[in-house]
């Protein structure tokens, strides 16, 4: 996103705020990517976070689960954050969520 309030450089160490204040600000506008809007083959992907969608009283309460993630592509700015379903991101990223899922546990 571009920043227009404060220098990047005064933003230093501050990326984790910054990635929640854009999902929370995602999800109140959210349009879910489909598997067709991703190059799978040269897009980088980075998993940014993990939330729950819609109504979770439904049946599949795991179809509500979604990933933020930030698409890098060769030659093009970064649109920002964009959410993409669980089923989705597991199937083509196993490695990727399950590195991603480690890292936020925390160990008493």
């Amino acid at each position: 996103s571009t920043n227009t309030w404060e220098p990047l450089e005064n933003l230093v160490g501050s990326q984790d705020a910054v990635d929640e204040f854009e999902t929370r600000f995602l999800l109140k506008d959210h349009d879910i990517m489909n598997e067709d809007d991703i190059n799978w083959g040269s897009d980088k992907i980075l998993i940014r976070d993990v939330v729950s969608v819609g109504d979770e009283s439904e049946e599949d309460p795991a179809a509500h689960i979604h990933y933020v993630i930030k698409i890098e592509r060769k030659g093009q700015d970064s649109k920002g954050l964009e959410l993409i379903a669980s089923k989705i991101i597991t199937r083509r990223m196993p490695q990727e969520v399950i590195a991603f899922l480690q890292s936020k546990i925390k160990w008493a």
